[in-house]
């Protein structure tokens, strides 16, 4: 009768616990409809929106977190004056990171780099594939997800919290256009935003400021099982029998203003497919730093040619990091 007392017992605890680490999810400002709207930053680029490029920081107030927070999602929802039916849309190439500052939603700078207090982490890189159902208002679902590649552990005792979303290539052509739900509460959230029609307008260092933000619902807890993926068929990781390949052309990125006047140094880490004719090909950032330094990374490394890995004496498809130093001399 102990043994199965004890069984229980821990079969209970078991339970208790997987409940205390399985994924939540809370809502920022809160679950009710906002009172605004905002077609950026993931509308850059779609067919009724003549902005390819741009840059967007949004920042959330400490006091709307309660403790210690392992955010590994985020997602917002349509806004209600959206039509009803089912869409998608997908933005090329996105950074999305997210940091501690000691900026609050009433003094947000308009200048990018003077937001940024801490380093970034990157939690997304890549291509960012929308989907949504046909759905109806006042508050709708929050279809618009973005699945983290990392998760970032938040303490709120250290600052608020700055969600910053760097779109380097904006919507394909025939993608569908949406604005999202949105709320002017300063209390919690504020954003300062820039679009571009040129194709280095994530360079810029100012944007336009605005007392709204992106109604937000952040999931807490373990990841899932989310893991680095696999290396696509026919990519090869280095490792026993494979040589890896080595740089024979190289350039040289370049600093950005806001970095150089920032004094700002660090070390991007890029996650890269070496083709078996010597092109890279950038399948996302493993580590940022932020103002503009990871897309000149990216840039530069695009440049770059190899002398590609071998294996069984034929060239192969390798998948590898590459670190891009940037020092101030």
């Amino acid at each position: 009768m102990l043994r199965r007392v004890l069984c229980l017992l821990f079969l209970l605890n078991v339970a208790s616990m997987a409940g205390q680490n399985a994924p939540q999810t809370f809502i920022v400002p809160g679950p009710g409809e906002g009172d605004a709207n905002s077609i950026v930053p993931f509308g850059l680029g779609s067919p009724y929106f003549p902005f390819l490029t741009g840059r967007y920081q949004q920042v959330y107030a400490a006091a709307a977190f309660n403790g210690p927070k392992d955010i590994t999602g985020i997602a917002f929802r349509p806004d209600e004056g959206n039509g009803p039916l089912a869409g998608q849309s997908l933005l090329s190439n996105v950074f999305v990171t997210l940091s501690i500052t000691n900026k609050t939603p009433g003094n947000l700078d308009t200048v990018f780099a003077n937001n940024l207090t801490a380093p970034p982490t990157t939690v997304y890189s890549g291509p960012l594939r929308f989907i949504w159902p046909a759905s109806s208002g006042p508050a709708r679902p929050f279809d618009i997800r973005i699945p983290f590649q990392r998760s970032f552990r938040y303490d709120p005792s250290l600052g608020n919290l700055l969600l910053d979303v760097t779109v380097i290539e904006g919507n394909s052509g025939g993608s569908s256009t949406f604005a999202l739900d949105a709320a002017a509460d300063s209390r919690f959230m504020a954003s300062v935003s820039l679009q571009s029609t040129s194709p280095t307008g994530w360079r810029d260092a100012t944007g336009l400021t605005r007392n709204t933000g992106l109604v937000t619902q952040f999931t807490i807890g373990a990841l899932g099982g989310l893991t680095v993926a696999a290396p696509p068929p026919g990519v090869v990781r280095p490792g026993p029998g494979v040589i890896a390949p080595t740089v024979i052309r190289k350039v040289e990125p370049q600093f950005t203003d806001e970095a150089r006047a920032a004094k700002y140094q660090g070390t991007v880490v890029l996650e890269v497919i070496v083709r078996a004719d010597g092109t890279p090909n950038v399948t996302r950032g493993v580590r940022a730093v932020g103002l503009g330094l990871d897309e000149s990374a990216i840039n530069a490394v695009r440049q770059w040619r190899f002398r590609p890995a071998v294996r069984d004496g034929q060239p192969v498809d390798v998948l590898l990091n590459i670190e891009v130093s940037f020092n101030l001399k």
